[in-house]
């Protein structure tokens, strides 16, 4: 990964994790039982479509052809967009998107198998 992803990774994380720990902090103090997982699950069963478009986008940019390179279907023009991350559209950045896209699908997957152990050690007291 080049220098720009590594600093979109930055900043995801700079924001994302606190936020994530804060929730998780509310979560285990609250008095009241409630089942935050099924929530992550959704998320992350949308993150993994979102995933798959994006994948498939990234090895459409790889095979070669007259007419350029371009987004090849809705979900992907949906997150990349025509100017949001770049000048120009490039496999770099189609790889560095899936990968960002693949490393937030693995962080809400942890998050709900956190989220589910601590749903089942709370349901146990």
């Amino acid at each position: 990964m080049g220098a720009i992803s590594l600093s979109r990774e930055f900043f995801f994380l700079s924001l994302i994790v606190p936020a994530v720990a804060w929730l998780l902090l509310l979560y285990i103090t609250s008095e009241k039982p409630t089942r935050w997982s099924k929530g992550v699950l959704v998320l992350f069963l949308f993150s993994m479509f979102i995933n798959v478009a994006l994948s498939q986008n990234y090895i459409a940019s790889l095979i070669p052809n007259s007419e350029g390179i371009g987004i090849s279907n809705p979900l992907a023009y949906w997150v990349i967009g025509e100017d949001n991350w770049a000048q120009r559209w490039s496999p770099q950045l189609f790889r560095a998107v899936y990968d960002a896209s693949t490393l937030a699908s693995m962080g809400l997957l942890f998050l709900y198998a956190v989220l589910l152990i601590i749903e089942e050690s709370k349901r146990s007291v």
